[in-house]
């Protein structure tokens, strides 16, 4: 019989030194250092883009918001060894901010960075920090 949680036991305690508390207006996260998950998964997977990773990322806009404000909605496919799934986020390109209107030159590598975690951790990576451990 196959044990379906292998990988999360394996894969769910994080190090408390590769987090951090953050600020989200009134909430209290607990950041995940991303780099430090992506090593994680290339311990359990192998290298980035040859056995794990996105591909087939496609990104959408939506610029019809109030404030002329432009919304990126980007899917994916998160694959790895033991299958893959897709998956979805969404990020400000352009937004109204206190100081006017501000454009975000690094939404791409942020939008990446986020579809990656939340797929990691829907396989188990750092379940502890998502359970309120």
């Amino acid at each position: 019989m196959k044990d379906n949680l292998s990988l999360w036991n394996r894969v769910e305690k994080t190090d408390p030194k590769h987090t951090k508390e953050l600020r989200q207006g009134a909430r209290k996260i607990t950041s995940i250092n991303a780099q430090r998950q992506i090593k994680n998964a290339t311990k359990e997977f192998g290298r980035y883009g040859e056995t794990w990773g996105l591909k087939d990322i496609e990104f959408s806009y939506i610029d019809s918001l109030a404030k002329d404000q432009i919304l990126a909605v980007v899917t994916a496919t998160f694959y790895y060894p033991d299958g893959s799934f897709d998956v979805g986020s969404s990020i400000y390109v352009q937004r109204m901010t206190k100081n006017g209107l501000s454009v975000d030159e690094d939404f791409v590598k942020k939008v990446e960075t986020d579809i990656t975690t939340k797929s990691l951790s829907k396989l188990g990576f750092n379940a502890d920090v998502f359970f309120g451990q």
